[in-house]
């Protein structure tokens, strides 16, 4: 688009240049490649990363000073675990901590971050989907829990070194003597 022209104007402008101030053709030509692949770079990276939204300023619920009384109550939460904070006013930058006893904590993410309820992190604002967070409340019956598949996948054949290789063998002997420094260095030479 826009930023190609502009940068193949720039490699025209670059080639008049090399010919009235003698730059070779090869040095000419790696100053346009670079500059095109840089351009395609700053295009590329400056698409949209989920839907319409952009990496750049984030929206104002993700920059948050102190955690804001939303509402939200872990007595509501069908299990103990972390929860993104849905609420207009948290914007996902807020969330929960359920303890089993029913005690709840709260944090805030750093700003520019929300919640991202699917892996329990905090994340780029422009990686998660806010609105989404609910349906991933349930992966917190998963957390401690080691999936079927990999507790079959642990080996039975393993055994302690003890039993694989035997107990270690006694010493038949006692160790040598540590040797003395006179054994290393000859006796002083005396004039």
């Amino acid at each position: 688009g826009k930023v190609q022209r502009g940068t193949i104007k720039r490699c025209q402008h670059l080639q008049q240049h090399s010919a009235n101030h003698s730059l070779s053709t090869n040095t000419m030509m790696t100053k346009c490649m670079a500059l095109l692949t840089l351009s395609l770079l700053g295009v590329t990276y400056g698409q949209p990363v989920v839907g319409h939204r952009r990496p750049g300023r984030p929206p104002s619920s993700a920059i948050l000073a102190s955690v804001p009384d939303t509402g939200f109550s872990c007595e509501q939460q069908e299990f103990p675990g972390y929860f993104a904070d849905t609420a207009d006013e948290a914007g996902c930058q807020v969330f929960h901590i359920c303890q089993f006893d029913g005690r709840q904590d709260s944090f805030l993410c750093p700003n520019g971050t929300i919640f991202n309820q699917q892996y329990f992190v905090c994340d780029w604002w422009f990686n998660v989907d806010c609105a989404a967070s609910q349906q991933f409340f349930g992966l917190n019956a998963e957390i401690g829990k080691i999936p079927e598949d990999a507790a079959a996948s642990f080996r039975s054949d393993v055994v302690a070194p003890s039993q694989q290789y035997g107990a270690p063998q006694q010493r038949q002997s006692a160790p040598a003597p540590p040797p003395t420094p006179s054994q290393f260095y000859n006796s002083p030479n005396r004039l």
